[in-house]
């Protein structure tokens, strides 16, 4: 009698067990990928010394795991940010709609964008691929903007002009306007690659659109001098990012505790003449007085 009292609660037990194993069985399956498959694949690298640390409206996070579209946005920015190469990430089965995110972030290049204005110029990217497969795996490989050669050459660039022009008994609104000045007056703006972007002719001088173009070829559109600009603020140690319309791109600086504008395209206009003018129209100017200029340009999301 005692014998078969176990086995019935034997059964019982494994009857149990089998239960629970087919009603979260969608838990387990992703405990055991997780625990034994996936972490093998998930490599966290070390940060590169330009990542910045005031992420705003980002955030850095070690969960690869994701469990909305707002965490898939911080892997990357984590990725991009810290100067990753790539980063691999995994849906699990509770995430019904991951890999749907995924496409849709895939597809939406104003969110890359809004991502790209946060970090240094220098982990900036130029180009994303993104793979993903059934089984939830998702890889996205960055191909940066500027290459060690680029940074060399900028770096080199601005600490010699930080050596001649800035000093110590400067404030960081009189330190803004050296810089601002300095690469207004040593740039010219490139009409013609201008043109192009304009046009989408994907044949244009790209280095214009970097602040390798401001500072060392002294010809630059909007992206070289924003870029050009934004190496100088992270250097500066200045909290800023860059703001991105349809058609253009500056820079949001955050000074005495307000967020200021600061365009140093439309600050070097191009006149009939050719002359060179430097204007102060969109210098550190806010909200309220940049929507009072009344420019489709700087409609920014």
């Amino acid at each position: 009698m005692v014998i078969l009292v176990k086995k019935f609660l034997s059964f019982l037990f494994l009857c149990g067990l089998l239960l629970l194993t087919c009603v979260y069985k969608d838990n387990i399956t992703d405990y055991i990928l997780m625990k034994y498959v996936n972490e093998k694949m998930i490599v966290v690298y070390e940060n590169n010394q330009y990542a910045k640390s005031n992420t705003i409206d980002y955030q850095a996070t070690d969960n690869f795991y994701p469990k909305s579209k707002e965490d898939i946005t911080n892997i990357f920015f984590t990725a991009l940010n810290g100067g990753w190469n790539d980063v691999t990430f995994f849906c699990t089965k509770n995430y019904k709609n991951c890999l749907a995110d995924v496409e849709d972030l895939a597809s939406n290049s104003i969110t890359f964008t809004k991502i790209n204005n946060y970090v240094h110029p220098f982990n900036s990217y130029k180009r994303i691929v993104l793979n993903y497969n059934s089984l939830g795996k998702v890889t996205i490989s960055i191909e940066r903007l500027y290459d060690n050669n680029d940074i060399t050459l900028i770096n080199e660039k601005v600490n010699e002009i930080i050596n001649e022009y800035i000093t110590d008994d400067m404030n960081e609104r009189e330190k803004i306007k050296v810089i601002h000045d300095y690469i207004i007056n040593n740039t010219k703006y490139d009409e013609e690659s201008a043109e192009k972007v304009k046009n989408n002719v994907k044949e244009y001088d790209f280095i214009s659109h970097k602040a390798t173009g401001a500072l060392i070829n002294g010809k630059a559109i909007c992206g070289g001098y924003s870029d050009a600009m934004a190496v100088f603020l992270n250097k500066l140690n200045i909290t800023n990012y860059k703001l991105t319309s349809d058609m253009h791109v500056w820079n949001y600086v955050l000074l005495n505790n307000k967020w200021l504008h600061l365009d140093l395209t439309w600050d070097d206009p191009v006149t009939n003449t050719k002359e060179d003018m430097i204007i102060y129209t969109f210098f550190l100017v806010t909200d309220e007085e940049l929507k009072k200029l009344d420019t489709n340009e700087h409609n920014y999301y």
